[in-house]
């Protein structure tokens, strides 16, 4: 795969998320996701890093969107600064967790604290994002609604992960829905205190808590990420 390629169908995936989404008004479009930098993702990174969330969340409490969410905000310059300082529930894990995978999978404890090392956060410039939902939504998400708004953009995602390739695919409480599509039974997953996974062609498939979630630990949902990557590493390459 090549920068271009990838660029390429890129706009192509973004192009068909405008045709395909239902725009409610003519003030709502959707905010687009995928890969935030083409040449970092495919040449400055030993693994090929993939987010799957749920639905953007949107100030203006789902009637906006018209932006990209990995175009236009995880491609900035000092995102610590710019977003992450701002609204850090989500992004402070994902940070810790691809920025262990880029520096040789160093555990959670080695790592200096975002606020102290803000340049950690442009580790996200190297990552595809995956929404299910590609339209503006509020800041709670529910489980059934989502599944709904994963059979409706199905096509797209499936489409996305083909194109992307990604090799670490990181589910943020959203592997429930493209399980049974990706041919994966409970049965396959390797089960720790903090991850469900399964490697597969050379892809790690990480069932894991979403990033913003309290039912444990920030350090004990990033080192549980970082110990079945660093366990698996060698099958991805």
């Amino acid at each position: 795969m090549t920068i271009e390629y990838l660029e390429k169908e890129q706009k192509l995936i973004d192009e068909y998320v405008y045709r395909f989404c239902d725009k409610k008004t003519t003030e709502t479009q959707p905010i687009y996701d995928g890969v935030v930098n083409a040449e970092k993702y495919l040449t400055k990174s030993k693994y090929r890093i993939c987010w799957v969330l749920k639905e953007p969340y949107d100030e203006d409490g789902g009637t906006g969107g018209g932006w990209s969410l990995s175009g236009d905000i995880l491609n900035q310059e000092d995102l610590y600064k710019n977003i992450i300082k701002k609204n850090s529930p989500t992004w402070q894990p994902m940070i810790y967790v691809t920025y262990s995978i880029l520096n040789d999978l160093i555990p959670y404890n080695s790592m200096d604290w975002i606020r102290d090392d803000p340049e950690m956060a442009q580790c996200l410039n190297h990552i595809a994002l995956i929404n299910i939902n590609k339209m503006p939504a509020d800041r709670r998400s529910n489980d059934a609604d989502i599944a709904v708004k994963y059979e409706y953009w199905k096509p797209i995602l499936h489409w996305q992960l083909k194109q992307y390739d990604p090799q670490i695919i990181i589910f943020g409480n959203t592997f429930q829905h493209f399980r049974e599509d990706l041919n994966i039974s409970e049965k396959d997953l390797h089960i720790t205190d903090t991850v469900h996974y399964i490697v597969r062609d050379k892809k790690l498939y990480a069932h894991a808590y979403h990033p913003a979630q309290t039912q444990i630990s920030k350090k004990e949902y990033v080192q549980g990420l970082i110990t079945v990557i660093k366990k698996n590493s060698d099958k991805l390459e």
